[in-house]
C-alpha cells in the first residue's frame, strides 16, 4: 500500500461477481455483506425500486425478491446494532473489544424499540417458517420504503445522539 502512495496510485476495492455476462465480472461496489449500514440502506433502496418494478409488472418473482429485501434489511438492522448503537465497540468475529468507543455509547429504550420492531417485521418474511394459519401477506413496495426509512431514521438519530 505504501508503494501505491509513492507512485500516486490509490488502492481500489473491486468485487467479482457472476452476472448474465458470465463469471468474474468486476463491480466497483462492495458486496452487501461488506458494506456499512449507511451503504446497505443505499443498496436496499435499489432493491426496493426493483421490487416495485416487478410488482407493477405482476412478475411472479416479486415474492422471492421481496423476501430477499427483508432478509437483507434484517442484516442491515443487525449491522446497525454493532456499528451504530454500540459504536463498533463490540463486533461479531472480532478478537478485541474497542473500549475507547464506550464513551459514545448510550442505549435508551427509544433506541431499542425501533430495532426490535424492525427485526420482528423482517422475521415475519424471512428466516422462519411461518404458521400456515398466519397467512402473512408479502409487503407492498410502499411498505418496503417505510421499513427502510425506519432504519435510516433510527441510524441518523442514534448517531446524532451519540455525537453529543
Amino acid at each position: 500500500m505504501a508503494e501505491n502512495a509513492v507512485a500516486g496510485m490509490a488502492p481500489m476495492a473491486l468485487t467479482l461477481t457472476k452476472t448474465a455476462e458470465g463469471f468474474g465480472v468486476a463491480d466497483a461496489s462492495l458486496p452487501f455483506a461488506g458494506s456499512a449500514t449507511k451503504d446497505r440502506v443505499g443498496l436496499l433502496r435499489n432493491k426496493q425500486v426493483n421490487c416495485e418494478r416487478l410488482r407493477k409488472a405482476n412478475d411472479q418473482s416479486y415474492t422471492l425478491h421481496a423476501r430477499d429485501f427483508y432478509s437483507d434489511l434484517r442484516m442491515a438492522w443487525e449491522r446497525g446494532v454493532e456499528e451504530v448503537l454500540f459504536n463498533k465497540v463490540v463486533q461479531r468475529f472480532q478478537r478485541g473489544v474497542s473500549t475507547l468507543g464506550l464513551g459514545k455509547v448510550s442505549v435508551a429504550p427509544d433506541d431499542v424499540a425501533p430495532v426490535m420492531a424492525g427485526m420482528t417485521k423482517c422475521s415475519n418474511y424471512t428466516g422462519h417458517d411461518g404458521a400456515p394459519e398466519a397467512n402473512i401477506p408479502i409487503p407492498e413496495p410502499a411498505d418496503m420504503t417505510t421499513d427502510l426509512n425506519d432504519l435510516e431514521t433510527w441510524r441518523k438519530a442514534v448517531l446524532a445522539k451519540n455525537r453529543r
